[in-house]
């Protein structure tokens, strides 16, 4: 078991494996990179947490094409102390 400290405005991402492994049909799965990427570029924009969890959906979205053959739920969180 392990512990890690929040500071307020800290966001905590949770996401089912069907965010990582899903592909388009023949291609690469989207993998912990792309979306630790994804996360990161959404964030710099400075904008809320509601409006950053949807852009991740609508991204992870269209890097399926649309599709998609395994869930994909995200729940992120803000601790605001």
């Amino acid at each position: 078991m392990s512990e890690l400290g929040l500071m307020p405005g800290d966001r905590v991402l949770c996401f089912t494996d069907g965010v990582v492994e899903e592909h388009k049909s023949g291609g690469e799965e989207f993998g912990e990179d792309q979306l630790i990427d994804c996360v990161n570029q959404l964030e710099r924009t400075g904008r809320g947490i509601r409006a950053v969890t949807r852009s991740l959906s609508h991204t992870l979205k269209r890097a399926r094409g649309g599709q998609t053959s395994d869930d994909a739920t995200l729940l992120m969180a803000e601790w605001r102390g």
